[in-house]
């Protein structure tokens, strides 16, 4: 399931690309150098238009395969396609808000990025004790922390992204989303569990350049801000336009925080 255009997919991914913890995505491959290289599968959760396979497979050494899972069916048109030239890959249409329908028996390892602050308690809970029963190490890149930080700053920041982070935490189809707390949350539930994790910041960084993002997420922010709390609207468009007067004129500089995870199951 994504839920996201592949216009904004395509917008985002050097971001995410610049913005993954190199050190993490190295700890990864070593990982899988140790694992069977004859039949080394990769499953990736909620690929949108493949991006993970693109940021990562050349990191792999060893000959992989990857099965690439989402409920857009033309979000994996294109992901079959576009991920390609970078691997292996074949495109599964999948509902995963249906945790037990996941099998992880025939896979080496599990992906995903940009998808652990859609989903659930619930769900976390469901898919640890997948990973309990079948343990497969874990690369989850690039989960919304709640941090958003502006420089020049505004009066309504604060306001704007506490309303933020509760739009976050409404049901994206996998019951009330978890939003910025979901990385730590899993980071826990797996080492309550024996597993090794590790984690580190992998924040998208916007200068005055970077305009079309930053007007896209303003845009967004305040969209979400207005949903949450439609008695604001007067202060949530003042801050909309300040913003986007800013971002035209390069002013604008933008810091949004993100999470990746690497797990590895006990010995």
């Amino acid at each position: 399931m994504s839920g996201f255009s592949a216009d904004w997919l395509t917008l985002r991914e050097p971001y995410d690309h610049a913005a993954r913890d190199k050190v993490l995505v190295k700890r990864f491959a070593k990982i899988l150098s140790g694992l069977d290289k004859t039949d080394l599968r990769i499953l990736d959760l909620a690929s949108g238009t493949g991006s993970t396979v693109r940021a990562i497979a050349s990191q792999i050494s060893t000959d992989h395969f990857w099965t690439l899972t989402d409920f857009d069916e033309a979000l994996l048109k294109e992901a079959a396609s576009a991920a390609a030239s970078h691997a292996n890959v074949e495109c599964k249409k999948t509902d995963l808000s249906a945790t037990d329908a996941l099998s992880l028996e025939s896979y080496s390892a599990v992906t995903t990025s940009a998808f652990l602050d859609l989903v659930s308690e619930e769900w976390l809970d469901a898919f640890t004790a997948l990973l309990t029963e079948t343990p497969k190490p874990v690369y989850a890149a690039l989960s919304y922390d709640g941090r958003i930080a502006f420089s020049p700053g505004h009066d309504a920041d604060d306001e704007i992204i506490s309303l933020v982070n509760e739009h976050q935490r409404t049901d994206k189809g996998f019951g009330p989303a978890l939003g910025p707390d979901a990385g730590d949350f899993l980071s826990r539930r797996l080492g309550d569990n024996g597993w090794t994790v590790e984690t580190a910041t992998s924040d998208w960084v916007f200068k005055g350049t970077d305009q079309r993002i930053q007007a896209e997420l303003v845009k967004g922010w305040a969209q979400a801000a207005l949903e949450t709390a439609p008695e604001k609207g007067t202060t949530i468009s003042a801050w909309h336009d300040a913003r986007l007067n800013q971002i035209k004129s390069g002013a604008l500089q933008t810091r949004v925080g993100h999470i990746d995870l690497l797990a590895h199951p006990p010995e």
